[in-house]
């Protein structure tokens, strides 16, 4: 295979990345209706606004494994981003210097 040594050409697997986006979409939207109905049966609104006065634990798990898929979530979200804005910018490069 013949190849430009300024040029390189890599799989981003969009495919892939968009099943394993929607896989963890799917396990936050889950625990998101497991933190609805815990504060839907919730007798005391009082706790649903603070954190220290709130004594119900399965809440508090909830939120505990809430956490670290959002923060993954939201890392794959800025990557996604990230790597859409790099090959727009790379492809207006290209095209720029393939013009000239």
């Amino acid at each position: 295979m013949q190849s430009d040594k300024e040029f390189v050409l890599f799989r981003r697997f969009g495919h892939l990345h968009s099943r394993i986006f929607l896989h963890k979409q799917d396990a936050i939207i889950c625990l998101e209706q497991e933190l609805n109905e815990l504060d839907n049966n919730e007798t005391n609104a009082f706790f649903l606004n603070s954190r220290r006065a709130d004594q119900n634990t399965a809440r508090h798990d909830v939120l505990a494994r809430l956490e670290p898929k959002l923060t993954e979530y939201g890392k794959i979200c800025g990557s996604c981003c990230t790597l859409s804005i790099s090959d727009v910018l790379w492809t207006n490069f290209w095209t720029h210097i393939s013009a000239k």
